[in-house]
Order: structure tokens, then C-alpha cells, then sequence
């Protein structure tokens, strides 16, 4: 992380966070009743001025806390872990656990950039059976890439 709070690799992380967050708003506001559209609107405004990593942070553990205070059937969260893979994002299992956040900044975006980051993902997948399907197919596709660009 540098001083800014900017999230170092391939300079996506900020972007790729965004995208993230976007796709949890949909996925709240299609749940809650909402007519005047204010929180989705209130959020996407805050995402989009968001500067750092710390600040799109803040606002993804508020979209977690609000989605886990929703007491959601499982099937539901089911149902938007296999839409984040569909689109290729980590799951919300993944990132809504903070120990595996970084290990999710990584497949947010969609490439490792350094011998740290590869090491993670790497032991990640061998060591960590918890980890969901989806994600590790992300990760086995990342590290295969890096691997052949080594």
C-alpha cells in the first residue's frame, strides 16, 4: 500500500474495488425497498469519490455489514456468489472476510503483480480448502498466467 492508501500491482485495484462495490449495491438495492432509488444513489456517489483503497474499504465493509444484518436465505447468498464469479469477481464468502482480503484485491484484478502476490494466491489455493469453487478457479487461472510469464 503507499502513503496514499492506494493499493500498489497493476494500478486496477482502485477501479476493480469500484466495480466490486457497484455490483453489491445492485445486488442490495434489488433486495430492499428503496422507491426514490436514495441509498443506491447515495452509495454509487460515495464510491465514485472515493480517492483511496481505505476509503472504498469503508464503504465495502459498511455493504457487508448491511448484507449480514440482512439475514439473507442461504440460496440468496448462493445466488450472488455465482453472479460475482460469473462476472469474474471474487465472492462475497471470499471478501467478506478480512483475513482473505488481499488475497481478494488480487482477483479483483484479474492478474499478479508481483512474487508476493503470486506466493499468496499460490498457498492460498494448496492450503486454504474453505476457499469457494469459483475463486479458485480465478486463482488457478491467475497463477497459471503468471507462471507463464515467468
Amino acid at each position: 500500500m503507499n502513503e496514499n492508501g492506494n493499493q500498489l500491482g497493476n494500478g486496477n485495484s482502485l477501479s476493480d474495488l469500484r466495480r466490486y462495490c457497484f455490483f453489491l449495491i445492485e445486488f442490495i438495492s434489488s433486495l430492499a425497498t428503496d422507491p426514490h432509488l436514495y441509498f443506491q444513489h447515495k452509495l454509487i456517489a460515495d464510491i465514485s469519490r472515493a480517492e483511496n483503497w481505505s476509503g472504498l474499504m469503508a464503504i465495502l465493509d459498511y455493504l457487508i455489514e448491511w448484507i449480514d444484518s440482512a439475514d439473507l436465505p442461504h440460496m440468496q447468498m448462493i445466488r450472488l456468489d455465482e453472479k460475482l464469479v460469473a462476472q469474474e469477481l471474487p465472492s462475497y464468502g471470499l471478501m467478506s472476510n478480512p483475513a482473505n482480503r488481499e488475497l481478494g484485491r488480487i482477483l479483483l484484478t484479474g492478474q499478479v503483480a508481483t512474487e508476493m502476490e503470486y506466493a499468496l494466491i499460490r498457498d492460498s489455493i494448496l492450503k486454504t480448502p474453505e476457499i469457494a469453487i469459483g475463486d479458485r478457479i480465478i486463482a488457478q487461472r491467475l497463477v497459471a498466467a503468471y507462471e507463464a510469464g515467468k
